[in-house]
């Protein structure tokens, strides 16, 4: 399977294929807050996908942090 398609795959099963793209990177110093406003995600399904994004980052180097930070 090509990463495009893994990308797009990740995208569609975690209904989010129509998030909007950024060509920058995440700012390392960002805080990150569990009362931040925003609704809440089902645990299993956000470890899902940041398995998702930890297998893909095998590959891109250039979002390792952001996924391991968010992990």
């Amino acid at each position: 399977m090509s990463k495009k398609k893994y990308v797009k795959e990740i995208l569609k099963n975690f209904r989010i294929e129509n998030c909007k793209s950024t060509s920058t990177l995440m700012n390392p110093k960002e805080k990150f807050n569990k009362n931040d406003g925003t609704n809440k995600m089902d645990e299993g399904q956000y470890r899902s996908l940041i398995g998702c994004l930890m297998y893909l980052t095998t590959t891109r180097s250039d979002i390792a942090f952001n996924v391991s930070l968010l992990s």
